[in-house]
C-alpha cells in the first residue's frame, strides 16, 4: 500500500519526491515574499532618514532637541567695538551677523552639557582663528575687513555655521 501525503488538506498518492519538491517551492515563495517585505521596510526607513536629514539641514530643526539651530545673532555697536553673543549646543553653532571694518567682540556661551568632542574646538579660516571652547563664556576678537558670508566649523569640519558680514 502506498503512503498518502497531504498538502493543504489535499491528499496525494504520488511519490514522496513530488511533495517534497512542492514543499520546497512553497518555502522559496515564502522566503521571496519576506525578502520583498524587508526591502519595502528598508526603503521606507531610508526615505524617512533622508527626509529628516534634509529638514535638519535646510531649516535647522533638530528632531532630537526639538529646537531650531538657525538662530541669527546680530552684533550691536557700542563705541568702536561691536559685540555679538551666541551659544553652542550639542547639535551645532549659531550664525552671527557683524559689520565690516569694526572690531568684533564675540561672546560664545557654552553649557557644560553641550560641549562635545566635536564642538569643543572651532576654526574660522577667513580670520586664521582656532579657539578651544570651555564651559561658560568664551571670547573671540577679530576685525572683519570685507562683506561676505564666511564659514566657521568644528575642528573636524563636520559642524558648521556662518559669520555674515554686511554693511
Amino acid at each position: 500500500m502506498k503512503k498518502r501525503y497531504s498538502i493543504d488538506g489535499m491528499t496525494c498518492t504520488s511519490c514522496e519526491k513530488r511533495i517534497e519538491s512542492a514543499n520546497s517551492k512553497a518555502g522559496y515563495v515564502v522566503k521571496k515574499e519576506r525578502k520583498k517585505s524587508f526591502y519595502k521596510i528598508a526603503g521606507v526607513i531610508a526615505v524617512l532618514g533622508v527626509f529628516f536629514f534634509i529638514i535638519q539641514n535646510t531649516i535647522g530643526f533638530n528632531f532630537i532637541t526639538q529646537r531650531s539651530s538657525k538662530v541669527e545673532n546680530v552684533a550691536s555697536v557700542s563705541g568702536t567695538v561691536q559685540t555679538v553673543n551666541s551659544s553652542v549646543t550639542a547639535s551645532g553653532y549659531e550664525p552671527i551677523t557683524v559689520k565690516p571694518g569694526v572690531p568684533v567682540k564675540w561672546i560664545i556661551n557654552v553649557a557644560a552639557q553641550d560641549l562635545t568632542g566635536c564642538n569643543k574646538s572651532m576654526t574660522i579660516p577667513e580670520y586664521g582663528i582656532t579657539k578651544d571652547l570651555a564651559p561658560g563664556k568664551n571670547i573671540i576678537e577679530f576685525t572683519p575687513t570685507k562683506p561676505g558670508t564666511f564659514t566657521y566649523t568644528c575642528w573636524m569640519g563636520m559642524i558648521s555655521s556662518t559669520i555674515n558680514v554686511v554693511d
